[in-house]
Formats: C-alpha cells, sequence, structure tokens
C-alpha cells in the first residue's frame, strides 16, 4: 500500500502530451489523399483468452478462432469503419443488379496466397461450398448462404444469385474469409 501510494503521490516526470480533442466536424471524414507508409514484414503478438479450435474460418466457434482469422484472412470487401463505406480488398469492384438478388465481384489480379499460387475465383467458389457445408458450426452464416448460388464466368469474376433481394447480401458474400482451394 505504501508503495502505491508514493507511486501515485510521484509527479509523472515522463507524462505524455494529452491527446487533441475528438473534432466532431471531422467525425465520419476520411482523408485518404495522404498515403500511409506501411512497415512490410514484423511480428503481431497478443495474448488469447484461450487456444484457438481450429484456424479455418468456418469452424470459429469462439473469439480466439476470430482474432486470429481476423490478421490471417481477408474478404472480397470491408466497410469502412470510420464511414461506414465498402471498401476493396481481394475484389477491385462489385456490382449489384436486378433489384439487389445478384452481386458481381470483379477480383484483384496479382494477388498471391503465402506459397505463390495465384489467387482466383475458384478459391471463392471453394470458399462459399465450405461455408455452406451441412456440418458448419457456424449455423448463421451456413442459413445465410443456404440458398445463394455462385458461378465463376472467368477466372477474375465471381457473381453470386440470391432468391430474394436482402441488405445484407453485399457485405454477407464479400466480406466472407476466403481461403485457399488448393
Amino acid at each position: 500500500r505504501a508503495l502505491l501510494n508514493r507511486a501515485l503521490a510521484r509527479p509523472a516526470a515522463h507524462a505524455e502530451e494529452p491527446r487533441p480533442a475528438f473534432d466532431i466536424k471531422r467525425g465520419g471524414t476520411r482523408d485518404d489523399s495522404v498515403p500511409e507508409q506501411k512497415k512490410i514484414g514484423g511480428a503481431i503478438r497478443f495474448r488469447l483468452p484461450s487456444e484457438p479450435y481450429s484456424l479455418l474460418p468456418m469452424l470459429e466457434r469462439y473469439g480466439p478462432e476470430r482474432i486470429v482469422n481476423r490478421f490471417r484472412l481477408q474478404g472480397m470487401i470491408e466497410r469502412d469503419e470510420i464511414t461506414g463505406q465498402f471498401r476493396p480488398l481481394l475484389a477491385t469492384d462489385w456490382a449489384v443488379s436486378e433489384a439487389g438478388r445478384k452481386v458481381s465481384f470483379t477480383l484483384r489480379k496479382g494477388v498471391k496466397w503465402h506459397d505463390g499460387e495465384e489467387f482466383n475465383a475458384e478459391d471463392v467458389l471453394f470458399s462459399i461450398r465450405c461455408w455452406q457445408a451441412p456440418s458448419l458450426p457456424n449455423t448463421a452464416v451456413r442459413s445465410m448462404l443456404a440458398n445463394v448460388e455462385a458461378v465463376a464466368p472467368d477466372p477474375f469474376t465471381v457473381v453470386f444469385t440470391v432468391p430474394y433481394p436482402s441488405f445484407a447480401t453485399l457485405p454477407g458474400v464479400g466480406g466472407l474469409p476466403i481461403i485457399a482451394e488448393h
């Protein structure tokens, strides 16, 4: 207790500069005009509450798997945390047609898996088939994809068709983590 009282009473000579207050006028905007300097390589270390059950996103049961897979895998699109708009990841472009029943993704060319194999539409179709597997423990995703049809007219285009329009189709199919078929 005495050590704690001394530590609390000691002036902080190494205190950080106060952070600027949140500017409400800029909230919800993003300035993408300034390119970021990205560091390539390195390591990410964090503590998990338990050991991951599996590294396959289709078998996620608890938080540890989701945390690890978030750093390992990507979907075709993701939602920007600031603006709420969708932005491309493994897809470069997408289009919604037929009153929201059809979503077409143009996939990014030149993406390679960790072993050097090229990413293409077959990987997306394989991932969707895995997500639709009847033994999948994640029933929410499986039921969302139950009636989704996916085709690949060419190696870098994937078209999803659903039986009825839904606001969840674009983020639902576009945001699923993709795994390699090979």
